[in-house]
């Protein structure tokens, strides 16, 4: 069987390389050693007389776990668990009459996730050769038990690298408004500019998300009683309501549109893009403030709260975010003056000098 989906690859695909692994116990070290850019997977093996479908986890475990690439399920038999894996990364083919031909077209159709992928690895090695030959000299040079140096090498290789891949070699595009977020987030603690949604809350709904206002170094978990006990957060609006507020007429919105959206913030507004089906289109409502105790929000996968941490804004996104709410929260309330006379006594101060 092995050898007839071969045939049809090579015939169908140009030649790939191709490597056979007839054990179910050797694929996850050939996939974790050989890095395909995609792995054909049966289900079943046959010899083992107790959930036979259990054969192909561990190689399935070393893609997700281990070497991510995309994945062919090409079995005889229906297992709804490895059927129903909904990612655009994975394909499920039935063995039958035309089903070698169905495996060369999947693969086929994932091109662009092999040729993204690639394009990733490429660069991550880039970056991380790059960041050794410059960085290892320097931490050798400062010394120190030699024990220690492998870890400042890692904490600094990993600082570099970071801002590295912010410096990619060849310039970027304009920065699309969803390259702010971080989604999934990272770590386990809260930050400033974290989206929350409300549990069982409607996606494509303003009214089931949060913004996390509270400064990132009171919400670190572990700190006793210099943790926050409750969250500060701002109520999300529909973007509807930030169109409002600039007072654009209809028919100059997009002209008039990307100025404002170049503010901080416009009338304690501040607009949140879309981002794929976890975010949509929308504004936070700085004004528009609510207090959640940190023990209703999930900041971990597993955790069943009244809130989930969906994303965050990352950094210079997430210090504009605590910059506009101090805009907001900061400006000092004065009474009503009259700003009309004012204006008259200026005008007529700068005609005088003029005059004179």
């Amino acid at each position: 069987m092995a050898e007839s989906l071969a045939d049809t690859l090579r015939r169908e695909l140009g030649e790939p390389e191709i490597f056979f692994v007839t054990k179910f116990d050797e694929a996850p070290n050939k996939i974790i050693t050989v890095k395909p850019d995609v792995v054909v997977f049966d289900i079943f093996d046959d010899q083992v007389e107790e959930h036979p479908e259990y054969a192909v986890k561990p190689a399935w475990q070393a893609v997700w776990n281990e070497h991510f690439c995309p994945v062919v399920f090409h079995t005889g038999h229906e297992v709804e668990e490895y059927k129903s894996i909904n990612h655009p990364f994975a394909r499920y083919e039935i063995k039958g009459p035309g089903s070698h031909g169905r495996v060369a077209n999947h693969i086929k159709e994932f091109k662009p996730e092999i040729d993204g992928l690639r394009t990733i690895r490429d660069e991550l090695s880039r970056s991380a050769h790059e960041t050794l030959v410059h960085v290892s000299p320097l931490v050798w040079k400062m010394g120190g038990p030699k024990t220690d140096l492998p870890d400042m090498l890692l904490r600094a290789v990993r600082r570099r690298m970071a801002a590295t891949l912010d410096h990619p070699p060849e310039p970027l595009k304009k920065l699309q408004a969803w390259e702010q977020y971080i989604c999934p987030p990272i770590g386990k603690d809260l930050l400033t500019g974290d989206v929350l949604l409300i549990a069982n809350g409607d996606k494509n709904s303003p009214a089931s998300y949060r913004l996390v206002l509270s400064p990132s170094c009171d919400l670190v978990i572990g700190h006793g009683s210099k943790t926050l006990q409750h969250v500060l957060v701002a109520d999300c609006v529909p973007v509807s309501e930030f169109v409002e507020k600039t007072q654009i007429a209809m028919e100059k919105r997009i002209e008039k549109l990307p100025s404002e959206l170049n503010k901080d913030q416009v009338a304690g507004l501040m607009v949140l893009p879309n981002f794929s089906d976890v975010i949509p289109l929308m504004a936070a409502n700085l004004k528009k403030l609510l207090l959640i105790p940190y023990a209703d929000i999930a900041t971990k996968d597993g955790e069943t709260k009244p809130f989930t941490r969906i994303a965050s804004l990352d950094s210079p996104f997430r210090e504009r975010l605590a910059w506009a709410y101090l805009q907001v929260a900061g400006r000092p309330g004065v009474p009503d003056i009259d700003v009309q006379a004012l204006a008259k006594a200026i005008d007529q101060t700068i005609k005088a000098s003029t005059k004179a």
